[in-house]
């Protein structure tokens, strides 16, 4: 009878030391497994950026001629000048009467100090979608927009970085993005993307890449 107690608590015993070896194995495991999945901050930044798309909506995008800005002469910097240059002349009735007529006429032009440019461009309204396949955000997210000619060759590419921190996973969101007095010709097309693979000497052209390590 206590020959069988004896075997059956060294069994147990054997058992118990069995089960917390295999436990610190497994507990040693798991730290080294965490330890390697631990990623630098570039490193999550790239991946959170692989989760996110850019593309145009349906409703594309939308030319119009650039419309310049007009540019008005600085009338008080004009009346100084004026005003300095007649302290320096004589006095003289008939002129300050041929003076006098000029300025009226001047000043009832209608067109006085403005100078209109000539239209040299075209502006377009694009109509952007972001979504975001992360559980994860960032703050900032940068969008490639490119423009191509009829035949699928890039012809411009432009970089804009949108505020995504509270574009949560699964959602989406649209965001207009005006380019100005661009070269645009019948047939030409657009698209957005999110630019994987940034080299590293571009990334502080990236916000949500630039200064950090890894």
């Amino acid at each position: 009878m206590i020959s069988t107690l004896s075997r059956s608590s060294s069994a147990s015993l054997r058992s118990a030391v069995v089960r917390t070896v295999a436990l610190a194995i497994l507990a040693l495991v798991l730290t080294v497994s965490s330890a390697c999945e631990q990623k630098t901050p570039l490193q999550r930044a790239v991946d959170l950026r692989a989760e996110y798309t850019a593309e145009l909506n349906t409703s594309g995008f939308a030319v119009t001629p650039h419309q310049p800005e007009i540019l008005v002469e600085d009338e008080a910097e004009t009346d100084d000048a004026g005003e300095g240059e007649d302290s320096g002349e004589a006095a003289d009735e008939g002129t300050d009467g041929i003076d006098g007529a000029e300025n009226g006429a001047l000043g009832d032009s209608d067109d006085a100090g403005e100078v209109i440019p000539e239209p040299t461009g075209f502006d377009v309204l694009l109509d952007l979608v972001l979504a975001n396949g992360n559980r994860e955000t960032l703050d900032q997210l940068t969008v490639e927009i490119v423009q191509l000619n009829p035949d699928q060759s890039e012809k411009q590419r432009w970089r804009h970085t949108f505020d995504v921190a509270d574009l949560l996973q699964g959602m989406t969101v649209q965001q207009a993005y005006k380019l100005e007095n661009i070269d645009y010709k019948e047939g030409d097309l657009f698209y957005a993307e999110v630019r994987t693979n940034v080299p590293a000497e571009e990334r502080g052209e990236y916000p949500e890449l630039a200064g950090l390590e890894g």
